[in-house]
């Protein structure tokens, strides 16, 4: 299981069509349908291979494979139940070139496919921070939608799917216009994207049927860990050999100070989750940096942020909406350095927010756009 939400259930008619070393595979995983699952989705074939997903550097993806193709034969074979494509294909060799057909959004289809060998393909399971997270988990509540498809879900707390505006005991019907019948489903059609892309989600709520879209966010971002997978990278953390001015550095000049948050303690933990920053801003002296950079802002909700503190000083960095609310927080202690990470505040407000970094009693503030 990737994620709380991610459950990839792919029952016992599942398979991974990558098996012993040196066999032939498409490079895909698949869940082969029987005949009530074909005639839900309206195949007249039954026992074919519905993908779920395809791997990287491929036969499958050179060919233009993708989730829910719905593969019914190859090289002129078609699958049937006493014939499955892992079957078929024990009867081929890495690097040969077969003939697919296959089924997508209804339209029987052909390609030619090179086999590819399983040793080769490449089953990396993604960090926390690259795991595109839409954060439901099932709902044991009978379905109250008019239509024979759809998974009822609950949704988790600052999550893509909570943010889109779904509540509890929601029926999920669509995903990018794909119908959703399992969890498998829903796993296929989550995973097969990066963090920040659009997800347009169907689903049936008090009594109407509604379509959304918003950027997906991570599996780290939802649980408010950090948005790397080990939190913030710092790429040097070292004392200077000798002082630095504090002279405002010219690299930075490009860089204006919106306003600044009165300095308080430097470092504080538990009460600063809950901190808000006074509306009431008055200026402060600011840290030097030799490199500041933020982008892209504009965004969409994802920021990446990177400075170099050249003095060492009790170092905090923190996101404010407008209300000055508090969205991020980072206590990095006694600091000196570059810092990096990227910040995501997709599932928030449309808006303007300000990034604040403090060092002792020095500050500085920038202004951040979610569009």
């Amino acid at each position: 299981m990737k994620t709380l939400f991610s459950i990839i259930i792919f029952s016992g008619y599942s398979i991974f069509l990558l098996a012993q070393s040196g066999n032939a595979v498409l490079g895909i995983a698949t869940h082969i349908l029987h005949p009530d699952d074909a005639d839900q989705r309206g195949f007249d074939q039954a026992y074919g291979s519905l993908v779920r997903t395809v791997f990287p550097e491929t036969g499958a993806q050179l060919a233009g494979l993708q989730p829910f193709d719905y593969i019914v034969g190859i090289a002129d074979r078609q699958l049937n139940e006493d014939q499955s494509l892992s079957e078929v294909l024990t009867d081929y060799q890495p690097g040969q070139l077969v003939t697919i057909d296959f089924y997508r959004k209804g339209k029987l289809q052909t390609t030619n496919l090179l086999l590819s060998d399983n040793e080769d393909v490449k089953r990396e399971h993604p960090s926390s921070e690259n795991d595109p997270f839409l954060g439901i988990f099932a709902s044991h509540a009978e379905a109250k939608d008019p239509f024979n498809y759809g998974v009822v879900i609950r949704p988790i707390h600052n999550s893509t799917a909570e943010a889109i505006g779904i509540k509890d005991d929601a029926t999920i019907l669509e995903i990018d216009g794909i119908r959703m019948y399992t969890w498998s489903d829903l796993t296929a059609a989550i995973d097969n994207r990066k963090i920040g892309d659009p997800i347009e989600v169907t689903y049936w709520q008090e009594g109407q049927s509604v379509t959304r879209s918003r950027p997906i966010k991570s599996r780290a971002a939802t649980h408010n860990d950090h948005s790397r997978p080990e939190g913030p990278k710092i790429i040097t953390a070292k004392e200077p050999d000798a002082p630095v001015s504090n002279a405002r550095i010219e690299t930075v000049s490009n860089f204006p100070v919106i306003s600044a948050i009165p300095a308080s303690n430097p470092v504080e933990t538990e009460s600063q989750n809950e901190q808000t920053m006074p509306l009431s801003l008055e200026m402060s002296s600011e840290p030097v940096f030799q490199e500041l950079s933020v982008f892209p802002n504009p965004s969409d909700g994802l920021f990446n942020i990177q400075f170099t503190l050249p003095n060492q000083g009790n170092t905090i960095v923190r996101v404010f909406d407008s209300r000055g609310a508090q969205v991020y927080l980072n206590t990095l202690g006694l600091f000196s350095g570059t810092f990096s990470d990227r910040i995501d505040i997709a599932n928030n407000v449309k808006g303007i927010y300000f990034l604040s970094i403090q060092q002792d009693d020095q500050q500085i503030s920038r202004k951040l756009i979610l569009q």
